[in-house]
């Protein structure tokens, strides 16, 4: 994603280390394939020798919300810390340097190991999907009707042990930890429903108020932004819909609940 005037295809642009100084690594620009904000771009990276995602690890930060980042900055603090690449990853988070999201899904950040115990220790089982977290995520609803709005493609997959834990009995409730796990798992359902078994697919799933929930019936999540796909999913889940949880917005409001990434959560039990 780059916001710059007129970029065009062949400009190179290096990019600063996590000191804000230059770096070896550069991009070039090979071609525009989303005209929004300036344009999404596919590019090549120069890196020296190193991989992509080493050179990428040496030059990128947290992808922080920009609501974090200005507030910081207009505290004359700097925009992210050494702490936020610790504090911005869940539990589950990919150990072994593989990369697909584009954010941290956001309710995993209340669990800790020590929660996880409890959880355990009162037979609550859990068991772990996989979703790409992607742009489209993000995207406000600018649409003059919420069913018109296009999501983006995220990649998500789904092992078989979980795939046992979550559709072998129907009689169990499952509680999505986040809007994340709720689309994938919600996908994967809507798979078979066509008689396929896919251990991986592309969803563009967006779950509305009115939507026919098939195997998710609880859900853990933080508070969302305003026209956001992800505050019209929660909406789907609520007894009341957009009014109830607008109710419940007001509530949180009024108690100083802290909202979004870093902020507090609510869960929903049917």
């Amino acid at each position: 994603m780059l916001r710059a005037k007129r970029p065009k295809p062949g400009r190179r642009v290096r990019l600063t280390g996590h000191d804000r100084e230059p770096s070896p690594i550069t991009i070039e620009l090979e071609e525009r394939v989303e005209e929004a904000e300036g344009g999404v771009w596919i590019v090549r990276v120069e890196s020296n020798g190193l991989t992509t995602l080493d050179a990428l690890a040496l030059v990128g930060r947290p992808p922080l919300p920009p609501y974090i980042s200005k507030a910081r900055r207009e505290r004359h603090e700097p925009a992210d810390t050494d702490d936020d690449r610790e504090t911005y990853q869940t539990l589950f988070a990919a150990s072994d340097g593989s990369a697909g999201s584009v954010a941290a899904p956001t309710a995993g950040l209340h669990f800790t190991p020590a929660l996880m115990d409890r959880l355990s220790a009162r037979a609550v089982d859990t068991t772990r999907v996989r979703l790409h977290v992607g742009v489209g995520t993000f995207k406000p609803i600018t649409t003059d009707r919420v069913e018109q709005h296009r999501m983006h493609a995220e990649w998500c997959a789904m092992p078989a042990d979980a795939r046992a834990a979550i559709f072998d009995d129907p009689a169990r409730r499952v509680v999505a930890v986040g809007s994340t796990s709720a689309r994938t798992i919600e996908s994967f359902a809507a798979a078979y429903e066509t008689g396929t078994d896919p251990r991986e697919l592309e969803t563009r799933l967006m779950i509305t108020p009115g939507y026919d929930w098939r195997r998710v019936n609880a859900m853990m999540t933080n508070f969302h932004l305003p026209r956001s796909t992800l505050l019209v999913m929660v909406a789907a889940l609520l007894e009341g819909g957009v009014e109830r949880l607008l109710d419940l917005y007001r509530l949180a409001i009024d108690r100083q609940y802290r909202f979004y990434s870093y902020g507090d959560a609510m869960l929903i039990l049917p």
